[in-house]
């Protein structure tokens, strides 16, 4: 028994060994791990700004698309940024937006992005970039299935106060979700006084406006900027006015929800 215990001891230490080994991450140059950060970087903020001809370029084509259990090859960038908003759909955006480098003393979470010599992995292997040419570039999407979420108004809605003259009021609740702009539309007279004021929310997260109807009933342009949460204008004719919520916050920041009181003196 004590001539095998060398030789078992020794078998014991190469095969514990070899199993450590197995459970090391391969080792990433460097340069590697430069080019993947610079990549995540440069893809979460075009992917943020929907600016579809920056992701594209991060693409090689051919490009496979996974979505709802069928294959669509995708075989050049004007048809990637033909079909962008249906692969890069908000759920996706979003986790692109979400994601992590990965750091060497904490575990991975869901949000980590996996790095390997060959190529980086993102949003659980929804992306897939192999590392070719000195760059990263995407070869596999799979789009992700919707997700519950709650949705601004699309359409213009009427206001109706209690009291058809004189001095009146309107109490509207909506949500302020992904830089959409809720739109509501009231009658007012000559020489009365609409006044508006948007509150339930965080900082500057939301703007308002207030302003006459467009001939044909479409919507103004709204500017980006925050222009505030009240708005007073004084009608210089009978005429319609619109009044117009728009969210300024990150398209991914949860929704929330908004009050908006209206009063015509």
């Amino acid at each position: 028994m004590r001539a095998h215990l060398p030789s078992a001891l020794v078998a014991l230490v190469l095969t514990t060994a070899a199993a450590a080994g197995q459970t090391q991450p391969p080792v990433l140059p460097p340069a590697n791990r430069v080019r993947a950060s610079e990549f995540i970087e440069q893809l979460k903020h075009a992917v943020d700004s929907s600016d579809r001809r920056a992701v594209s370029g991060m693409v090689a084509c051919p490009l496979t698309v996974f979505a709802s259990g069928f294959t669509i090859p995708v075989k050049d960038a004007p048809s990637f940024t033909r079909m962008y908003e249906s692969v890069f759909t908000p759920e996706l955006r979003c986790a692109v937006v979400a994601s992590e480098m990965p750091s060497g003393t904490l575990p991975p979470t869901r949000r980590s992005v996996t790095i390997t010599p060959d190529a980086l992995s993102m949003v659980e292997g929804a992306i897939w970039a192999p590392f070719k040419d000195g760059r990263y570039r995407i070869t596999r999407l799979r789009v992700l299935p919707p997700a519950p979420s709650v949705e601004g108004r699309k359409g213009i809605e009427p206001v109706t106060f209690e009291q058809p003259k004189g001095e009146r009021s309107a109490t509207y609740a909506g949500w302020l979700v992904r830089q959409n702009v809720d739109a509501y539309v009231a009658a007012v007279r000559k020489g009365e006084t609409i006044q508006a004021r948007i509150e339930g929310f965080r900082g500057h997260d939301a703007s308002l406006r207030v302003s006459p109807r467009s001939p044909g009933g479409a919507r103004p342009a709204l500017p980006v900027q925050d222009a505030g949460r009240s708005w007073t204008v004084t009608a210089t004719a009978d005429s319609e006015y619109l009044v117009e919520v728009a969210h300024l916050a990150r398209y991914c920041d949860p929704p929330q929800r908004y009050k908006l009181t209206l009063t015509i003196r």
